[in-house]
């Protein structure tokens, strides 16, 4: 069965990545046979990442990137599929939060959320 939608990302691909950022299995410091070549923080099955100052990047095996916002107060994951396309995982403050609304980092954009 075809999806009526051809470019829209199945929610499996997606909690897969998710799955694999939050567990990061069999994470190590130093890369074993079989995994990424390239200068990465740490290695781990399936995948790589690098750290920089608020954010973590991971590299997939599939060729899938994502990056991860941290040390955040809200959830905030970007995933960029090998095929172009890209996913945003964003946790909103709550409707009873005082303050302003932050602008939410995005890998092609700063978008404004409306208050």
């Amino acid at each position: 069965m075809s999806l009526p939608f051809s470019r829209r990302v199945d929610e499996s691909r997606v909690a897969e990545i998710l799955a694999m950022i939050g567990s990061q299995p069999n994470r190590r410091q130093q890369p074993v046979k079989g995994d990424l070549a390239g200068e990465f923080d740490f290695w781990f099955d399936g995948g790589a990442c690098r750290t920089h100052t608020g954010s973590q990047h991971f590299f997939f095996a599939d060729g899938t990137e994502a990056h991860l916002a941290m040390p955040a107060p809200r959830l905030n994951v970007n995933v960029l599929f090998i095929e172009g396309e890209i996913v945003d995982i964003v946790q909103r403050p709550r409707a009873d939060e005082p303050g302003d609304r932050l602008a939410c980092f995005r890998l092609d954009r700063l978008e404004q959320r409306e208050s």
